[in-house]
């Protein structure tokens, strides 16, 4: 316990001076902000004349900058700010920068000027400490009592001054399910900790991918283990030092800033972008819209996954019929003519998962393939990481099914009511996977939620629920819903895998999510495009273990994924390149023309024709009496569509004659027919 006691001054007098007076000799004798290094973890960070993100712009830093900090202020938001020095290009700058880009190491402990100052002009006699602090107090008189705090005897002479080095830093784990790695960036997985594990900081490294990794040790299952974790999900502590040093300078802690204040975040140069793109392998095709991208979402990152697959290769073995389908009302251009696909006899085609789906057209999967032809704003979040990111919340949940039947609250079996987007947040962090991908895979699978995949009304399968429409597809004689229902209450092989039976909505919710997570997220098909066409999941073989066949799935998927973006999101694209690709984008088709140019019939009145006719067989005899003077030749066609030529009635000579009969399709592909007619 500290009492004072001024010359000169008697009961108020003296209470109202130590008012100010003791808090000022307080804060005194407290250090500023330790100098120290520091390395900037960010590409295209803004430094600025002053603390707060309208002040003007001195320059821009980027991630492995180092940087001189001499001190801290925070902004009108509360925002802490570093004062640094630095060079650049041969020239000096002093500025400020925001603390979330800055990973910062304080200089070995030493005496503030100040405080040797003070400690230089205090003189203590006993219990007794007068310190002379010019302009503000002279004489004070400090009477000091020693008060035991839990067996502590906290020694508050002004006059010594500890030299110590600084403390082993300690952190906490920002966020659940954190995957803690071997090494940095993509290293195996050692485990998940849950938000704010204690752990200690050893060192930090660069990653790749341009984050610190924190190498930290801690405690696990009973067992010490050590592994990196990238630094935005982690808090680390300061050392009481650091924290003396921000409380003198900024007068209190900063808040924590998990997400990314974007203000101070500025596009690469456009030669920076340009030879990050070539880094990558980008192909030239691929370059105009992400530059477009880029100017306009400078905080977004595009990798090229390199397939090393040919492109003729992959088109030829995702347009397989049955692989790739399309709605079967769609235009005729988007489905497949192959023989499988459709009956040309019939101008019919061929159903497939309970018959409202058909074979997509070889140009059409060309299309969806292309990854050139959805690199727009909107259409390129089918290259989105669908790993679970902290920047999703809430409200990018609320966002994304706003007008959907998930927008509010959905009600159990038991009568307990739950929140759709407070669920998929719980479940897309305990998972691993993005809420934003969960949500919007649901959406996509139950579209206004009226399938009795999730009615839990179905006879036999009374409280069963399929959001993601898992093991959904016609077998057995079972519509697809019927035997996504059978998976779901676990009739199949491993009944109780993946929260099964999914008697619940959360649990339907859950389990599909770990499906989603084991099956696709974790085996490299961690975007809507690769779960769509497996061109890099080798171990379950390439163009098998997709997740939909409507081949525009993904695209359609990536509409409602948008919607959950926020301004400023980090987010990161997996966009595939192949060899051999077209110099130019693949066009979607739009044709409606029918090419059906098969005759559905072809007679010669009252005479046999041999042999019997089939639409597929062009030749034809016949024989006839010197009596029949005449033939009548009809035909129809397959397609309504179709233009038919040479039928009519027409006088037969003695010996051959031949007639042919055309059928010419709206495409204006002709198919020839021929009757070769003998009189005796």
């Amino acid at each position: 316990m500290i009492r004072y006691s001024v010359k000169g001054k008697k009961g108020r007098k003296v209470a109202a001076f130590l008012g100010v007076t003791a808090l000022s000799v307080a804060l005194l004798a407290m250090p500023v902000m330790a100098k120290g290094t520091g390395t900037v973890t960010g590409t295209g960070v803004n430094v600025r004349k002053s603390a707060g993100t309208a002040a003007e712009k001195v320059t821009t830093v980027t991630t492995g900058d180092q940087l001189r900090v001499t001190g801290s202020k925070k902004d009108s938001t509360g925002k802490k700010w570093y004062k640094v020095t630095f060079t650049q290009n041969g020239t000096n700058y002093t500025g400020y920068i925001i603390s979330n880009y800055v990973n910062y190491k304080k200089d070995a402990a030493t005496p503030d000027q100040a405080t040797a100052n003070q400690a230089a002009a205090a003189q203590t006699d006993g219990s007794t400490t007068v310190l002379d602090v010019s302009g503000i107090a002279k004489d004070i008189k400090q009477n000091t009592t020693n008060q035991t705090n839990t067996g502590n005897t906290q020694n508050n002479n002004a006059g010594t001054t500890n030299q110590t080095t600084a403390a082993k830093k300690t952190g906490a784990i920002q966020g659940d399910y954190v995957r803690i790695r071997k090494k940095p960036v993509a290293g195996t997985v050692v485990c998940q900790l849950m938000k704010n594990t204690d752990v200690t900081v050893k060192s930090s490294k660069k990653g790749s991918d341009g984050y610190i990794w924190y190498k930290i040790s801690f405690k696990y299952g009973g067992k010490k283990k050590t592994g990196y974790v990238r630094s935005d999900l982690l808090k680390v502590n300061e050392t009481k030092q650091e924290k003396a040093a921000d409380h003198a300078q900024s007068g209190a802690e900063p808040a924590n800033t998990n997400g990314t204040d974007q203000s101070t975040v500025t596009s690469l140069t456009d030669a920076e972008f340009e030879s990050y793109l070539t880094a990558q392998g980008f192909p030239e095709s691929y370059k105009q819209p992400l530059r477009q991208l880029h100017t306009v979402h400078p905080e977004w990152t595009f990798k090229a996954v390199q397939t090393n697959l040919a492109w003729n290769d992959v088109v030829a073995a995702e347009s397989a019929v049955g692989k790739n389908l399309v709605g079967k009302n769609a235009v005729v251009s988007w489905k497949s003519l192959e023989s499988t696909a459709y009956n040309r006899k019939k101008n019919t085609w061929y159903g497939f998962d309970g018959g409202s789906w058909v074979a997509a057209s070889t140009a059409l999967v060309q299309y969806y393939l292309d990854p050139r032809n959805f690199l727009g704003e909107t259409s390129v979040f089918q290259f989105e990481s669908l790993e679970y990111e902290d920047y999703q919340n809430v409200e990018g949940l609320k966002a994304l099914l706003a007008g959907s039947f998930m927008n509010s609250d959905y009600t159990e079996p038991d009568g307990s009511v739950r929140n759709y987007a407070e669920t998929f947040i719980e479940i897309g962090r305990q998972v691993g996977v993005s809420p934003y991908h969960l949500a919007a895979r649901c959406y996509q699978e139950q579209g206004k939620g009226k399938s009795d995949s999730i009615k839990g009304t179905v006879e036999g399968f009374e409280s069963i629920f399929n959001y993601y429409n898992i093991g959904a597809y016609a077998s057995g004689g079972n519509s697809p819903t019927r035997q996504g229902l059978i998976y779901a209450s676990g009739q199949t092989s491993g009944a109780n895998n993946y929260e099964r039976p999914w008697n619940t909505r959360y649990k339907s919710l859950l389990g599909g999510a770990e499906y989603v997570a084991q099956k696709y997220v974790k085996v490299k098909q961690n975007t809507l495009y690769f779960q769509k066409f497996n061109v890099v999941n080798t171990k379950n073989g390439l163009y098998k273990h997709q997740y939909m066949t409507n081949v525009q799935a993904a695209a359609s998927e990536a509409q409602k994924m948008s919607k959950a973006c926020q301004a400023g999101d980090r987010l990161v694209f997996y966009i595939p390149v192949y060899t051999g690709m077209p110099e130019t984008a693949c066009v979607k088709p739009t044709d409606n023309k029918n090419p059906n140019n098969y005759l559905a019939t072809l007679a010669v009145t009252d005479q046999e024709l041999t042999p019997v006719f089939d639409p597929e067989t062009e030749y034809y005899d016949l024989t006839v009496k010197k009596k029949v003077k005449t033939a009548e030749i009809t035909a129809t066609a397959v397609a309504a569509s179709s233009e038919i030529s040479g039928t009519g009635t027409y006088d037969l000579e003695r010996g051959e004659n031949v007639f042919t009969i055309t059928c010419t399709a709206q495409t204006g592909e002709v198919k020839t027919y021929t009757i070769h007619i003998i009189r005796k």
